[in-house]
This record gives C-alpha cells, structure tokens and sequence, in this order.
C-alpha cells in the first residue's frame, strides 16, 4: 500500500511526503524523551 502511488497525483504524493514527515517527527520525539528520562534516571550525570 505504501509503493503504490496513484498516477498524476501531487497531491498523494505531497499527503505521502507529509505522513513520512511525520512519522519522523513522533520518532525523534520519542528516542528524545527516552534519552533525557535515561540521563535523568542516572544520579551523577555531571
């Protein structure tokens, strides 16, 4: 479902480019907050 692209679309192809965005976004969002929960879980980060 994600190879097939509708022909003539720019459209489908902007909302494709749009979804890949974001589901970047929401992972470094997600690897960011774990990585600052595991440096604050530890006592002597400095």
């Amino acid at each position: 479902m994600l190879l097939t692209l509708p022909a003539g679309g720019r459209n489908s192809m902007y909302r494709f480019m749009m979804k890949e965005l974001m589901l970047t976004i929401a992972g470094l969002t997600v690897f960011a907050a774990s990585a600052l929960f595991l440096l604050s879980q530890t006592p002597a980060a400095s």
